[in-house]
């Protein structure tokens, strides 16, 4: 509608969020936690919104929706309890990079989740998914 040179190349916040729910129930995942930066709320919340909705639409469970505000002296290690007392299939974390990678290497969140994939190793086949999101379909897989 607007007069201007704008193009979005990716969807919005919402719809990329409903895509990402729909691809993770696609592949099995029945429960999730989310993890949101207040920091940039705007998007955050609105995606997280976005997988919450579409996820439970399909059946899925929501079972820890968390946030915070990127700065120094975050506490990422009551974050890494937090998820892991969740006992999530996935765990969604809406942040930047440095970030995300400070509260995945959460000394707690470490020695849990080591200890769950040692557990679960011989259940069933477990891949890693890494990289950004944004709608496409497509993932990196580490295994």
């Amino acid at each position: 509608g607007k007069a201007d040179a704008f193009v979005r190349l990716v969807p919005d916040a919402p719809s990329g969020g409903a895509q990402q729910a729909a691809f993770l129930f696609a592949q099995g995942h029945r429960t999730l936690a989310l993890v949101s930066d207040f920091n940039n709320r705007a998007f955050s919340e609105s995606w997280c919104q976005g997988v919450k909705q579409r996820f439970t639409e399909l059946g899925g469970r929501v079972l820890a929706e968390l946030n915070f505000t990127s700065a120094p002296g975050v506490q990422y290690g009551q974050i890494a309890q937090a998820l892991v007392a969740a006992r999530a299939e996935v765990v969604l974390i809406v942040a930047n990079t440095a970030d995300t990678a400070a509260c995945i290497s959460a000394k707690d969140l470490c020695q849990r989740l080591s200890a769950r994939l040692r557990r679960n190793f011989h259940k069933r086949s477990i891949k890693f998914r890494f990289g950004e999101y944004a709608g496409s379909g497509t993932s990196r897989n580490s295994g």
